[in-house]
């Protein structure tokens, strides 16, 4: 896709900043809508999901046998860090917030695979020590 901004469709760090951008404007103190940050998490969450349950892309993009170009793809380490590190950060030791990112991080890391669950540890431990 060609155009003047960058969509959710072209890549999925673009769509993950958007919602993650969303939540920390509604941890805002002028704004103040703790809500709204919970269902940016869990949007977040289903996000993670899909990235944390599904089998890498390839990089090679081919058409006829032939390669086109390769893609870079996010890895899953990166999509957690995208999506909770902003959030974390500016939860301003929101009890509603860090309890849901704590229980949103523990479910996830009970539905990927084993070697994918690190990042959502270390996000868990940092929400901890916040």
């Amino acid at each position: 896709m060609l155009g003047p901004e960058r969509t959710p469709e072209q890549g999925v760090e673009f769509g993950i900043i958007e919602i993650s951008d969303i939540a920390v404007k509604a941890l805002s103190p002028g704004i103040n809508d703790p809500t709204t940050a919970v269902r940016c998490i869990d949007h977040l969450g289903r996000i993670l999901l899909a990235l944390g349950t599904r089998r890498p892309p390839r990089a090679e993009r081919t058409r006829e046998g032939r390669i086109h170009f390769y893609a870079q793809h996010t890895s899953f380490e990166r999509a957690v860090g995208l999506a909770f590190d902003q959030i974390r950060h500016f939860d301003a030791g929101n009890p509603a917030i860090a309890t849901k990112l704590l229980a949103t991080l523990a479910q996830l890391a009970e539905l990927v695979p084993p070697p994918r669950r690190a990042p959502l540890h270390a996000q868990a431990e940092a929400v901890r020590r916040g």
